[in-house]
């Protein structure tokens, strides 16, 4: 792991000193000081939120090991090489704070409005999980702000996989639409296609996950991804047991 001194870098943002981005349990920093980081790659900084501690969290022993032996793990797995790879493990004191990841410069998918944009990306998304998912590795963490868009490349990146489960290293944090499919379901390696399947609705209806989760038994189906196949795949999910299968709604478009 990388010893560094957080105090010894100038964090900027547009030439400010300021973070570049927040997160419920991060801050991402920038460092211009070449001595540590150049400006091609950010630090993902662990940050003892009051949420956590009052979920039971213990953010600066169990949780943070837990983290950085996922870390330490991925960080040479050749399914992670063309995502927003995570490059080290990072220590101040000897305490790991967080990791390092390559700068993207593609906007996130949460700008593009268009459904073509969003069909494609879902396609591209679904292709990463089933990789990911061969080799172990289950995201559970889907959002638009988690995929960065290339549309010149037809590229989708990921980033922000730091939630992962992988061998015996459970998630960090579950989210409601893991919990929901863990309470109801023992085939946890399927967990990855029920939250695909829940973020396409959410994005092409323009709903939150939570409000997709929340409604799902009453869920119409978009217009492109209503067919006889996806009505089962919804079904499925409704009826959610030992019997569902890991099938994706993207795949079934008219």
């Amino acid at each position: 792991m990388r010893e560094i001194n957080l105090y010894s870098g100038k964090i900027i943002r547009n030439d400010k000193d300021q973070p570049i981005e927040e997160g419920m349990e991060s801050e991402i920093f920038l460092y211009s000081n070449p001595t540590y980081y150049d400006r091609n790659v950010v630090l993902k900084k662990l940050r003892p939120w009051k949420e956590f501690l009052d979920n039971g969290i213990n953010i600066l022993g169990d949780y943070d090991e837990n983290k950085r032996k996922k870390i330490e793990i991925i960080k040479d797995m050749p399914c992670f090489k063309d995502e927003v790879q995570i490059l080290d493990a990072v220590t101040e004191f000897r305490n790991f704070i967080g990791y390092t990841m390559e700068i993207c410069p593609y906007p996130r998918l949460d700008v593009f409005s268009d459904r073509e944009t969003k069909i494609e990306c879902l396609k591209l998304i679904r292709e990463k999980i089933r990789r990911l998912n061969d080799s172990g590795v289950f995201v559970g963490d889907f959002n638009s702000n988690n995929f960065l868009v290339n549309k010149n490349n037809n590229e989708v990146v990921m980033c922000d996989l730091d939630n992962f489960r992988i061998g015996d290293l459970d998630f960090d944090i579950k989210h409601k639409f893991i919990q929901e499919f863990y309470s109801k379901c023992s085939k946890e390696d399927y967990v990855d296609s029920y939250a695909l399947n829940l973020f396409t609705l959410a994005l092409l209806t323009e709903s939150r996950n939570a409000y997709v989760l929340q409604h799902l038994s009453e869920f119409s189906l978009p217009e492109e991804l209503d067919t006889k196949e996806n009505r089962d795949v919804l079904d499925s999910m409704n009826n959610l047991d030992d019997s569902y299968q890991p099938r994706f709604l993207i795949d079934n478009l008219k």
